[in-house]
């Protein structure tokens, strides 16, 4: 609830690409096969800030090899997380010196809270080191959230069925 949605701002993007050096250059972004539209997106809207972006779509093996050598500028990760909070993310793409770590964030202050609310049992101070993680991420930059994809379910005559928070669906339930 701390974090405000931010606005799309062209000016403010156009500044920062001025301010960072990147206005004029040239970028390499890598997404998956099957993401043409979203990279059509992404080059438009660079050119808008008047940044060039190359887009390359690889296939699965691919685009982990590039992840492990960090061949491109820019990568679009989708991430699903097991538990039903950010704590999954955090561990598997947030903290220091993980795998899926690409943009070489680091913070050990953010890794000190990944790890207590790993290891914390009572829910709402874990929920409050996550939020508190959210906004420290937030004010960081640490990415740029694109879409949030919506999980769609059909159920048939009388069956009642409450969706599960981490998107799963169990013979059980």
């Amino acid at each position: 609830p701390e974090l405000k949605i931010k606005e799309f701002d062209l000016d403010g993007a156009k500044a920062l690409a001025e301010e960072s050096g990147l206005k004029g250059e040239t970028i390499t972004v890598h997404l998956p096969l099957g993401t043409t539209v979203l990279g059509e997106q992404v080059r438009l809207q660079m050119k808008d800030v008047g940044v060039g972006a190359v887009i390359s779509y690889l296939a699965g093996e691919d685009l982990l090899a590039s992840f492990a050598e960090k061949k491109a500028d820019v990568y679009f990760l989708g991430y699903k997380s097991e538990s039903g909070d950010g704590s999954d993310f955090f561990g598997d793409i947030v903290k220091s010196g993980v795998e899926y770590n690409l943009g070489n964030y680091e913070n050990e202050e953010v890794d000190d809270l990944i790890a207590l609310a790993a290891a914390e049992l009572n829910e709402e101070e874990r929920l409050g080191d996550l939020r508190e993680i959210g906004v420290m991420l937030d004010e960081d930059v640490f990415g740029v959230p694109l879409l949030e994809y919506q999980n769609l379910f059909s159920l048939k005559g009388g069956v009642k069925f409450e969706p599960r928070m981490d998107g799963f669906v169990s013979f059980v339930d």
